[in-house]
């Protein structure tokens, strides 16, 4: 699971946000639910992508 979470964290770098000023996983968990989904829905289309082309996501969704 660690592995996972760290994986979107990679996935979460930004074009607008330094990456001095990224926010941390627990940063993003406090933010309001609005907010925090415009975070995610950056990265959304590309975790699925590697879930249905990477082969060790693929082993691991399976």
């Amino acid at each position: 699971m660690l592995d996972f979470i760290q994986f979107i964290q990679y996935k979460l770098k930004l074009s607008e946000v330094d990456s001095k000023n990224q926010l941390s996983l627990k940063e993003i968990a406090r933010l309001p639910i609005k907010e925090r989904h415009k975070l995610l829905t950056a990265s959304i289309t590309k975790t699925a992508e590697d879930f249905l082309n990477d082969p060790e996501l693929i082993e691991f969704s399976i």
